[in-house]
């Protein structure tokens, strides 16, 4: 049971008040209401700004350590609930549940609140929840994600104990970071099958580039008198076969299509079944399973290059919109503007505005520099606090 405000931000009661506002920050990014939808999070981020207000000013601090928690809290503080109001739950089960006599099942769900494997009772009063249809009872959790210890995310799950322990481990675990290194291969790999398609045509630029030295106007020539065989990157994609399509091209694509969007349209009805609105934040569970089937629809397609040039416009646009909504160091939209250079070589391919130095820019330099680039920030901000 959470006993005071120390322990509602997890810190011991001589820590400092850097060391309070760090805690508060860690808390932020898992419990603020904008970004976990549990249902309990506008409570439990409202215990917690309280908390933050009361130990982070100094005067307050000194007045609540004189009078104590509960007098404190309740000469002092309006509308939060009392130390025994924030109880936690057991390791294998968020929620009491009650069978009723027409066979509903009925959960209360008491506030409580979990992270990286570490449960930390929350300033909430219980919820009930029920379905009088014969339905299953699902618990909600609010869980994290993000590149240092993440941005909440939250789903509906069965009550079973198995899937709540799997979904606990599930939700500890940090993927922004592995997200990025995922999008960032892919589109390595995928740039590695272009250059074996095109290998004596890539000799043949790289012996021209050689043979000009350091001379700039020779290498401008070089890359600008001949294509020296290199396929375009859209023709190369248009030609590139992964299985062989059972039907025609263009209703190949447009069943492709079609599966694209029925399953942008199961998505969004399984967001308004577990969370009551359509709009909101995308969660991680979304943003996976969202780039799973853009990657597969897209890689039958055009390849694995055309597949990861969809996804890394997807998953660091993701990372960095919560990224920024958090307290601390907000990642410059400038890493999304270069992953997504290869989407805007692709229209100019597509209207024949493209170059040999100009695909070399927006395919090769551009996407690898911002795509290798906030991966290594977020890991040096993390080791080294800069």
């Amino acid at each position: 049971m959470t006993e005071d405000f120390y322990d509602l931000l997890d810190v011991p009661p001589d820590a400092s008040q850097d060391e309070i506002k760090a805690a508060f920050r860690e808390q932020v990014r898992i419990y603020h209401p904008d970004l976990n939808d549990d249902e309990r999070a506008r409570a439990q981020f409202t215990a917690l700004k309280t908390a933050y207000d009361v130990l982070g000013d100094p005067v307050e601090r000194r007045a609540y350590d004189r009078l104590g928690h509960l007098d404190y809290v309740a000469k002092r503080t309006s509308g939060l609930p009392s130390p025994d109001k924030w109880s936690a739950p057991s390791d294998d089960a968020s929620a009491d549940e009650s069978e009723a006599d027409d066979g509903s099942t009925v959960t209360s769900e008491t506030g409580s609140w979990s992270a990286q494997g570490k449960t930390t009772s929350a300033a909430s009063g219980a919820t009930s929840k029920s379905t009088t249809d014969g339905g299953h009872a699902r618990t909600e959790t609010g869980t994290t994600w993000g590149p240092d210890d993440g941005t909440a995310r939250g789903s509906g799950a069965p009550s079973s104990g198995t899937v709540r322990r799997f979904l606990r481990w599930w939700h500890s675990l940090n993927l922004a970071g592995p997200l990025l290194w995922i999008g960032t291969a892919l589109y390595v790999f995928g740039l590695a099958q272009y250059g074996r398609e095109n290998a004596a045509a890539i000799e043949s630029l790289w012996h021209a580039v050689r043979t000009a030295g350091t001379d700039i106007d020779a290498i401008s020539g070089a890359l600008t008198s001949d294509t020296h065989g290199l396929d375009r990157v859209l023709t190369y994609m248009q030609h590139v076969e992964l299985v062989t399509p059972p039907v025609a091209g263009g209703l190949w694509l447009a069943m492709l299509s079609g599966t694209f969007v029925a399953i942008c349209g199961l998505l969004v009805g399984w967001r308004y079944r577990t969370r009551g609105e359509l709009l909101g934040p995308i969660t991680i569970d979304e943003t996976i399973v969202l780039a799973v089937a853009l990657g597969t629809v897209s890689a039958l397609y055009g390849g694995v290059l055309l597949a990861s040039a969809l996804l890394l416009p997807l998953l660091y646009g993701v990372v960095i919109y919560h990224s920024r909504r958090l307290p601390g160091w907000s990642p410059s939209y400038a890493y999304l503007l270069a992953v997504a250079a290869p989407v805007w070589g692709l229209l100019a391919g597509w209207l024949e505005l493209t170059t040999l130095p100009i695909e070399l820019l927006v395919f090769v330099v551009i996407p690898l520099v911002g795509a290798m680039g906030l991966p290594i920030r977020f890991a040096v901000r993390r080791r080294l606090g800069v």
